[in-house]
């Protein structure tokens, strides 16, 4: 009971810099809000593993025009993993969501970098990014 407290609480703090957000990003989210349907789980990966790749490939060359769209991509492909929420064993279902929900909170946050044309901070968020697909695939598995 103590640990599922102690994560909820991370995941409260950890989104409260999301619900932070400006007007600016919500308004701008509610035109782009979309999810990816996949046929299953797997390809939920597969499209994980693709749209990540291309943020890496686009970060490291410096390459921020693309950020826009493959942020919005992340958002897409984060909320369509989460249909798979019950899918993912009992024990694991808050840090599957958690992850979902960090992943969405960074897709935020390279968009932000976009809007300001700011490649240091995107270059800050690739090694999360690196971070929370790994997380996110580990709380998926039993």
């Amino acid at each position: 009971m103590t640990k599922m407290l102690l994560a909820l609480f991370i995941t409260l703090c950890l989104s409260a810099p999301a619900n932070a957000q400006s007007d600016h990003s919500r308004d701008h989210n509610d035109d782009h809000s979309h999810s990816s349907d996949f046929g299953t789980m797997a390809d939920g990966w597969v499209a994980l593993e693709n749209v990540s790749a291309a943020i890496r490939a686009a970060v490291k060359v410096g390459n921020m025009e693309v950020l826009h769209g493959l942020s919005d991509e992340l958002r897409a492909v984060a909320d369509g993993l989460a249909s798979y929420e019950d899918d993912v064993p009992q024990s694991n279902q808050l840090r599957f969501t958690s992850s979902i929900n960090q992943l969405r909170s960074l897709s935020e946050r390279l968009h932000g970098a976009h809007d300001r044309n700011d490649l240091a901070a995107a270059e800050r968020l690739v090694p999360q990014l690196n971070g929370m697909v790994q997380l996110l695939m580990v709380s998926a598995e039993g």
